[in-house]
């Protein structure tokens, strides 16, 4: 699988400026972290899937506001074709394509 899917999956990103589809997108991730981490607590989804399918999207967040978007997208290219646990794989080809449609170079 390649990005292809996952821009395909993507939903529209909000915002007129980089800037605001930046931050939507931000909100997007820190949700989908925030709902894995509460199934994980309800002991709903006890998967290695969705602990860290939402572990992955914390870290991309925390990296992007630390090192900037670009640097990210650099980061999750790479990143992808490596050796991944379950759902990191998926995680990366949302974010990657999130930011894509955010930066708007897709």
């Amino acid at each position: 699988m390649d990005f292809e899917y996952f821009r395909g999956k993507t939903g529209r990103i909000r915002g007129l400026t980089v800037e605001e589809r930046l931050q939507f997108i931000a909100d997007r991730w820190q949700k989908v972290a925030n709902d894995c981490n509460q199934a994980r607590e309800e002991g709903r989804d006890m998967t290695a899937y969705r602990i860290n399918y939402g572990s992955q999207h914390a870290d991309c967040l925390q990296f992007m506001n630390d090192h900037g978007p670009e640097k990210l997208l650099e980061r999750m290219n790479q990143k992808y074709y490596s050796s991944l646990l379950p759902g990191q794989r998926d995680a990366i080809g949302y974010v990657v394509a999130e930011l894509e449609k955010a930066l708007a170079i897709s």
